[in-house]
């Protein structure tokens, strides 16, 4: 398993901690975290773990941040990530269901970039989707701590960051997300914030571009 994944899935968990939140109001150029040696380390161990017990390492991971009630991500520690304590409370909170409407929104985001890297018949669609490439390009700016710079590049002609986006991780963490989410809706001729929530589709959105007329 490519352990890249699993950081993907760190950071995007972790953006939804209470923790997180509080310091992104506090230190809005924070940066995320990578995978360097310790933690690919750590998550090998970890997705070992996984397969002796029989366990997804995805959802497990998942089932970690619920574990802490996500207040904190894990530490960088085994005894965070996986052993007896662990297992025995993911085996009694089994019992009684897990609400993983955040892991399947996120296994949903990896799965439209696996099939836009892969070139498969999902046409993609800027207004829709995530793109791998501009994740990428929204990931570099919040690393060197420019999150205006992402803003003010949305509809870049060589660049473009492409504005907020329900299902990009680095949004998920942005300081400034609430504010790019506004200035969306004025750059189209249709609701492009609804569209990327799922509220209506892209007929609606092409058939409410075209009663509003030229840009």
């Amino acid at each position: 398993m490519d352990v890249q994944i699993l950081m993907d899935d760190f950071n995007f968990y972790r953006s939804h901690t209470h923790h997180f939140q509080k310091l992104m109001q506090e230190r809005p150029y924070l940066k995320v975290p990578t995978l360097n040696r310790g933690r690919r380390r750590l998550f090998d161990e970890m997705v070992a773990w996984c397969r002796a017990n029989e366990l997804e390492p995805r959802f497990w991971l998942f089932c970690m941040f619920q574990r802490g009630r996500w207040l904190f991500a894990p530490r960088w520690l085994a005894g965070y990530l996986m052993g007896d304590k662990a297992l025995a409370w993911y085996r009694a909170r089994r019992s009684r269901g897990f609400d993983d409407r955040l892991y399947r929104e996120r296994i949903e985001q990896t799965r439209e970039i696996e099939q836009q890297r892969a070139g498969t018949s999902v046409v993609y669609d800027p207004n829709v989707h995530v793109s791998a490439e501009v994740e990428a390009r929204k990931r570099r700016l919040q690393q060197r701590g420019d999150p205006e710079g992402c803003l003010s590049g949305v509809l870049d002609v060589d660049h473009p960051t492409l504005g907020w986006h329900p299902r990009s991780t680095v949004c998920c963490g942005c300081s400034v997300a609430e504010r790019c989410r506004e200035a969306l809706r004025g750059r189209y001729r249709f609701d492009i914030v609804a569209l990327r929530e799922g509220k209506i589709t892209v007929e609606q959105a092409r058939l409410s571009a075209v009663q509003h007329g030229p840009a």
